[in-house]
């Protein structure tokens, strides 16, 4: 596209769309070169979020006194600005004569090499379908050019009241946990994770490939990440999912409250039943059945969690003997449920986070250092798992983001920005991980049981 431009208008329009963007204007719409440029964003432009919000206010501040002016369409695809790129109550010049002359504008100062800007109104995005990826007008992605924030997503998952409980819980408990290998994750503190952290790096998900779509390449989110993050390995057995009775289920989990069980056809368990109890009991000592109870929790609240808080009683089969929750490939299980949930999200099934969607920000901590808090001052290299060496109070702050400001982070993100490998020799090497780095290398699809609405 050629730097000069006729009219007064040409030279700012190809100065910004010198890096080969197009747009293509609806008909009704006559387009404004400001607007124009408000509209879309600079994805290879690094975001500095404080020079965007000043550039922003100064932007509307000026947008009050600025008119449309016209411009011929453009004959290449590229965004379509519709009747709601400017808002109802802005004048429209009638089709049939041609426009007034726009008012002299004031000179706008040069964009600058950093910031992001973000539109002033919603901008309507066709979507084509390519044969790989389908329906993409309705994926959860399509709200960020829409520019529309969404209702605030609900990220189930009790990792906050399951750690408070195991706290003031007897400590045979955690052992057992830790016995079965749970060990580096319950070394990880909870901390509070705000759902715009999140959203903006699941709705990038496309559960057509797998990964999440970035403006410039993809990225998996693999079984090495899960081991090296949050230090649960894979390998062992699958865990049943025989049909089990709603019957059944209540007494593998010593529940006697038949209101424990909700459902017609496909019966679910309340996790929130388990929890009572075993608040009720917490000085009671251990037994199998306590500690089947505490596991079942763990699980259930932590990583199988759907987005009614109930599991559907097969799972609750993997439960029935205690000696072989040593056997079970619990990597594959969390993981396969967290990708599962991430496909479900894609595919508009769900508004909420489903499995342990937390695990989402410290893996976007690992790879994407522009996102990242600082680390802990005392958290060596060598810390395992790498979820332990993040500042929580740093992340605390992170909760001040708008969703609106996390979506432009992600948008400016280049290739240079990314970590695509930020683990070490030393790390990979470590019993925990090496299975999941084996994994990951084959790239294959890890299913989880089936078991009902999951």
């Amino acid at each position: 596209m050629s730097d000069r431009g006729s009219g007064s208008g040409g030279h700012r329009r190809s100065d910004r769309l010198a890096k080969g963007k197009s747009v293509i204007y609806a008909p009704e719409s006559p387009p404004d070169t400001d607007d124009e440029y408000d509209a879309m964003e600079d994805v290879r432009t690094r975001v500095d979020a404080s020079l965007a919000r000043d550039l922003q206010a100064e932007f509307d501040a000026e947008a009050a006194g600025l008119s449309s002016s016209t411009a011929r369409p453009s004959s290449r695809p590229g965004i379509t600005i519709g009747r709601s790129a400017r808002p109802s109550s802005a004048p429209r010049q009638p089709t049939a004569a041609p426009p007034a002359a726009p008012p002299a504008r004031s000179k706008r100062r040069k964009y600058p090499p950093q910031g992001g800007i973000r539109p002033r109104y919603p901008v309507t995005t066709p979507v084509a379908d390519t044969p790989l990826l389908t329906n993409l007008h309705n994926h959860p992605s399509s709200s960020v050019r829409r520019c529309q924030d969404p209702p605030e997503s609900i990220g189930r998952g009790g990792w906050s009241e399951f750690s408070q409980l195991l706290d003031i819980a007897r400590p045979e408990y955690r052992d057992f946990l830790v016995e079965l290998g749970f060990g580096p994750f319950l070394s990880i503190r909870y901390v509070h994770v705000r759902h715009p952290l999140v959203r903006c790096w699941v709705e990038r998900f496309f559960h057509h490939t797998g990964t999440i779509h970035l403006s410039t390449c993809e990225v998996g989110v693999l079984p090495v990440d899960w081991s090296a993050i949050l230090g649960i390995r894979f390998g062992g057995r699958i865990p049943p999912s025989d049909p089990v009775s709603d019957f059944e289920a209540l007494e593998i989990l010593g529940i006697d409250d038949p209101a424990a069980i909700v459902g017609k056809k496909l019966f679910h368990l309340k996790i929130s039943f388990l929890k009572d109890l075993l608040v009720r009991e917490i000085e009671e000592p251990p037994t199998e059945l306590r500690y089947r109870q505490w596991t079942a929790y763990f699980i259930f609240s932590c990583f199988l969690g759907n987005d009614k808080s109930t599991i559907p009683t097969p799972i609750v089969g993997m439960f029935r003997d205690i000696d072989d929750l040593r056997d079970y490939d619990w990597g594959a299980l969390t993981y396969g449920f967290y990708i599962r949930g991430l496909r479900r999200f894609s595919r508009r099934e769900t508004a909420s986070f489903l499995g342990f969607w937390q695990f989402t920000l410290f893996w976007a901590f690992e790879h994407f250092a522009v996102f990242a808090p600082s680390r802990l001052p005392a958290a060596p290299d060598s810390a395992f798992p790498l979820a332990r060496r993040w500042d929580s109070a740093w992340i605390q702050r992170l909760t001040t983001r708008t969703l609106m400001e996390c979506r432009t982070t992600v948008d400016c993100i280049r290739d240079v920005d990314i970590v695509f490998q930020p683990y070490s020799t030393l790390l990979l090497e470590r019993p925990e991980v090496f299975r999941a780095m084996e994994l990951s290398r084959l790239r294959i699809w890890i299913r989880s049981p089936r078991s009902g609405s999951f």
